[in-house]
């Protein structure tokens, strides 16, 4: 890969490749200390973004996963 692009391009990947990772570990984040909260009411809003079926497979995916998962836990 880094043979094709020049090293401007590279870092840039690099770049955007970190960011996209940071997102991802704070939005786990958020969602982990909202379910840890000791109060008796939560929600998750989970939402597509760009990427037309695809984004909206995997939100699905996510809602079914987070269902099940409270479902396992008796949460509503």
């Amino acid at each position: 890969m880094a043979e094709e692009m020049n090293d401007n391009e590279f870092r840039a990947h690099l770049i955007s490749t970190v960011i996209n990772q940071l997102c991802s570990a704070v939005s786990r984040y958020r969602i982990d200390q909202e379910l840890l909260k000791n109060d008796d009411d939560a929600a998750i809003t989970i939402t597509a973004g760009a990427g037309g079926v695809d984004s909206c497979d995997w939100t699905m995916m996510l809602y079914k996963m987070y269902k099940r998962w409270s479902a396992n836990k008796s949460m509503k």
